[in-house]
């Protein structure tokens, strides 16, 4: 945590931004690309579990970027490496979904 903290404070500096704005752009980057992954799963309305499965999936990832850039990274550049580093994410959160409101899940056969 003490890495994030340095780093916040790097972005931070490096805009004129303060800390708390800094936390909150951040922040925002991260639940967008967990919203886009959802979207692509197709999911709408309120995710429940599928929403926590793919903050789990996309923090990581985001703050390795982060520290690669010591920059807030784009929406695309986040949902790119973590399709990558996941590939069936998208499945993952789908069939979560699914469990979450008891539906069946139809596997296309």
């Amino acid at each position: 945590m003490a890495k994030e903290r340095g780093l916040i404070k790097k972005i931070a500096e490096k805009y004129g931004w303060d800390i708390s704005t800094t936390k909150r752009k951040l922040m925002r980057t991260a639940v967008e690309v967990a919203k886009e992954l959802l979207r692509r799963a197709g999911i709408t309305g309120r995710p429940g579990i599928a929403w926590f499965v793919a903050l789990k999936a996309v923090l990581p990832v985001f703050w390795e970027i982060v520290r690669e850039k010591d920059d807030i990274p784009s929406v695309e550049e986040v949902v790119s490496r973590v399709l990558a580093k996941y590939p069936d994410i998208t499945c993952l959160l789908y069939t979560s979904d699914a469990a979450d409101e008891l539906d069946g899940v139809d596997l296309g056969g």
